[in-house]
């Protein structure tokens, strides 16, 4: 055995330290199958197209733009702000709208004091800099902390902290 418990054959299944069995490996290949199989029923769907021509012209490849746009698979070349502007005009909003990124962006410092402390938090721009200048504080007392558990370093210890910048 390979010390694991579990209360099934498949309850680590996401485990990527162990070797996969082949029944694991079914496992997932039949979740890539269905996903697949919903892929192509969409595309049918959405490019009003037989579904066996899709999956005739899917075969698990890409396309570049130019020829997705040649077989039929998108209407037109472009990203997000030519969508944007296409919705405009469809839409005639007449640039009156807002777009909002979810999730919203969030500074590692707030991000930080989320996942280890208040949830709450909203951290701004001017505690940044001291929340930096604590983390690199934190870093250097952590990596000092490793060094001196390492019985096979050769080091000595000063009645002080040298910091040089």
């Amino acid at each position: 055995t390979n010390g694991v418990v579990k209360t099934n054959p498949f309850a680590d299944l996401g485990n990527g330290f162990s070797p996969k069995s082949e029944a694991e490996l079914a496992i997932y290949q039949n979740s890539v199958n269905r996903i697949y199989d919903l892929f192509l029923n969409k595309v049918s769907e959405a490019r009003d197209l037989p579904l066996e021509e899709v999956a005739e012209i899917a075969q698990g490849r890409v396309w570049s733009g130019v020829t997705a746009k040649e077989i039929g698979l998108v209407d037109e070349i472009g990203g997000l702000n030519k969508a944007i502007d296409y919705l405009n005009e469809q839409l005639e909003l007449d640039g009156k709208y807002q777009i909002v990124n979810y999730p919203a962006k969030k500074n590692f410092e707030t991000e930080f004091l989320k996942k280890f402390g208040n949830a709450n938090i909203e951290v701004n721009m001017g505690d940044q800099l001291l929340l930096k200048q604590l983390f690199k504080q934190y870093y250097n007392e952590i990596e000092l902390q490793q060094m001196l558990e390492n019985p096979y370093r050769v080091y000595s210890i000063l009645p002080y902290q040298l910091n040089i910048e």
